[in-house]
């Protein structure tokens, strides 16, 4: 028997799908349709080749040999490839006109045809879902809900679903390419949020900074209420950047205080993408604009480092006095978590008194003061009476003297530097 003619088109594919030489196509994007479609009824996939200026290409995806950028001593794992050099391919003409020419067609395979459907969903050039479906997977995600969940929802327990040509590879990556698709989006969605409050209420204020490449840098913004209740309870604010949102880390700042029930009040809020010097200038001085030039008479701030300052105790006092007129143009150059934002504040607020918060402190020093208070039964009592007492800070500086006589603390390297 003779064998068959080489390079001839499937015998068992209808004439109307196949491809044809001088085939005239007006867009790059037609003609790889078609292509694929025909690909869809031979039983594989199709990717895009080289492009010039004269010439195009479309391939079976196991065109090709596939190169290892690992060399044999740093593989860690055996990677399969699907590329076995195959020679199937379609080139074409770019007419000057625009439009594209069949000149060439290898039909030929050298590798294994997958002729049924249930597995030509998963070649890549043949996942078109739809876009109901795509709609869907974004809702539910945005939504919260678990990837396990989603793919339980698709495919749930009939073998027969439609939605199970959707792989859990391909919902990763339709989950990522939403995500990244957001992220541009977020800005947008911001200042559109911001346009709206404005428009709500007048009273609204919101700023943000750029940087050199005019992405944005930092964002400060805060209600008409909150504004309000600072200038009735802003004396004394409490600034902190502790939070960070799980999806960019931008430092959340928040300026807040206390009403006179001792609620907490929200003040203002920023989001800060570096904690660097000029950040911290650029969002006080917003605040500064924000609240009509009012500055705070005390701010107070957290704290993580170690401090050998003589004096630093008397910040504790901080919380239940305010200073004095005669102390009004102080300032405690203290340590910060931060050390950028204790440069920032006497740049912007110049009649501030800077202090840091007793909580953090406490926070910081916890395991040593743990330690203490089991070695001296009554040592946690004294220092709570010494701490929440509202001394003047002569007082407190001499109630703390007399804590460390007592418990003959003076060789304590963390209570001398508290």
């Amino acid at each position: 028997m003779a064998p068959p003619p080489r390079n001839m088109p499937p015998p068992n594919i209808e004439a109307y799908v196949l491809p044809r030489l001088e085939m005239r196509s007006e867009t790059f994007k037609e003609v790889k349709d078609f292509y694929n479609v025909y690909a869809k009824h031979a039983g594989f996939a199709v990717r895009e080749g080289s492009k010039v200026e004269t010439r195009v290409y479309l391939y079976c995806t196991c065109h090709g040999v596939y190169e290892s950028k690992v060399s044999e001593a740093n593989r860690q794992r055996n990677k399969m490839t699907a590329r076995t050099n195959c020679g199937a391919k379609m080139r074409l003409k770019r007419e000057k006109d625009g439009t594209l020419v069949v000149k060439e067609i290898v039909w030929e395979h050298n590798h294994r045809l997958q002729l049924t459907p249930q597995m030509l969903v998963f070649l890549h050039s043949h996942k078109n879902f739809d876009e109901t479906i795509l709609e869907y997977v974004k809702y539910l995600q945005f939504q919260g809900i678990e990837h396990v969940k989603i793919m339980s929802i698709l495919g749930g327990d009939d073998p027969g679903s439609y939605f199970l040509e959707m792989n859990a590879k391909d919902l990763i990556n339709l989950k990522a390419k939403n995500s990244r698709m957001d992220d541009v989006d977020d800005v947008l969605k911001t200042v559109n949020f911001f346009r709206e409050m404005k428009a709500i209420n007048r009273e609204f204020f919101c700023d943000m900074q750029l940087d050199e490449s005019d992405r944005v840098k930092n964002i400060f913004w805060a209600n008409a209420s909150c504004r309000g209740a600072y200038q009735d309870f802003g004396d004394c604010v409490m600034f902190d950047t502790t939070y960070k949102t799980n999806k960019y880390h931008m430092p959340l700042g928040v300026f807040v205080g206390t009403n006179n029930h001792l609620q907490t009040t929200f003040f203002g809020f920023a989001l800060i993408r570096d904690e660097d010097a000029d950040s911290f200038k650029w969002l006080f001085k917003t605040f500064l604009r924000c609240m009509r030039g009012k500055a705070p008479t005390c701010i107070l701030t957290r704290t993580t480092t170690k401090t050998t300052c003589k004096n630093v105790v008397s910040v504790l006092f901080c919380i239940y006095a305010l200073p004095s007129a005669d102390h009004s143009m102080s300032l405690f150059s203290l340590p910060d978590k931060c050390p950028t934002m204790a440069l920032a504040i006497p740049y912007d607020f110049k009649n501030t008194v800077h202090k840091l918060c007793r909580w953090h402190i406490k926070k910081k020093y916890r395991e040593h003061l743990a330690y203490l208070y089991n070695l001296h039964e009554d040592f946690k009592d004294e220092l709570t009476s010494i701490l929440n007492w509202p001394l003047m800070p002569t007082e407190f500086e001499a109630a703390w003297k007399r804590l460390m006589d007592k418990y003959n603390l003076h060789d304590d390297g963390t209570m001398v530097a508290m």
